[in-house]
């Protein structure tokens, strides 16, 4: 068989596979709910000798709300957040993003660390918590350190992880759930990968505004929030706004869409994004 060179390792507790991380390193590739896995082994991208597969670690999957904070453990499926009452109220638009991940069988089984850790500049989840000013923790053997996911993403498949480390949580601080959407366009209705999308978030603190599939990584819209901070949001504001936030964008023609596209679907979400927190609008 292709890959029957493979080991793989089904650690029953955190300890456990830490442990595994620690003797392996670099030979070892971390999957939970794998979804990803099988497109890498089709494509041959699997380099690595070891699968440690974490799915069996019930102490990484969970939903906690305490101290002003939302955290999700390493194994909180997209399925997970959409039945959270406390990810709906806190951060509205990172349910919406969980609604556009795939499949009802990919959300059951694919998780938030996993679609942070992936590191796709089109991922769903990134977005909305790049608006959150999201952070991560990450274990070894050896201790514990959390990074901020703006740090933590350096471009396409590549991350701050060290070898031995593993993605134990990824929090953010809680939000009204009304101060916030997501919007996604992709080539159909459902279960297609971005070809641009937009998380918009008013905080106490003032605006947030992130875009996938614009660039190597997420890329926030600073114009746009300063601008917004300064004039506040109201019918006048909103076509400006909009279209400070695509020209923060930095697309590139692909199979997917061509830059130009990119530019104007992105301004047109933004626009849609910014209507709905004003006018108040539920999430779809």
């Amino acid at each position: 068989m292709k890959y029957s060179h493979i080991k793989l390792l089904s650690p029953g507790s955190l300890d456990e596979a830490l442990a595994f991380l620690h003797d392996h390193g670099a030979e070892a590739r971390i999957i939970s709910g794998g979804t990803d896995l099988s497109v890498y082994l089709k494509d041959d991208l699997v380099k690595e000798s070891v699968i440690v597969d974490i799915s069996k670690v019930k102490e990484l999957r969970y939903i906690q709300e305490a101290d002003g904070m939302v955290k999700l453990g390493a194994r909180t499926t997209f399925s997970d957040c959409l039945g959270s009452h406390a990810v709906w109220r806190k951060a509205t638009f990172l349910n919406e993003a969980a609604r556009e991940v795939g499949s009802t069988q990919i959300r059951n089984l694919a998780t938030v660390a996993g679609n942070v850790c992936n590191a796709s500049p089109a991922a769903d989840s990134l977005p909305p918590l790049y608006a959150l000013e999201a952070s991560v923790t990450l274990r070894s053997s050896l201790g514990e350190r959390e990074v901020r996911l703006d740090e933590f993403i350096l471009g396409p498949r590549k991350t701050r992880r060290s070898a031995d480390e593993l993605v134990t949580e990824v929090k953010f601080p809680a939000v009204d759930g009304h101060g916030n959407r997501f919007r996604k366009l992709g080539l159909r209705a459902s279960q297609a990968i971005s070809v641009v999308s937009v998380a918009a978030l008013s905080a106490v603190d003032g605006w947030r505004i992130a875009m996938g599939a614009v660039g190597p990584t997420v890329v926030r819209a600073a114009d746009a929030e300063e601008y917004l901070d300064r004039n506040g949001l109201t019918q006048a504001s909103l076509k400006a706004a909009s279209e400070l936030v695509a020209r923060a964008a930095k697309p590139i023609t692909d199979v997917r869409g061509t830059a130009e596209y990119r530019k104007r679907a992105i301004e047109a979400l933004a626009y849609q994004c910014l209507y709905d927190i004003l006018y108040g609008q539920e999430g779809t």
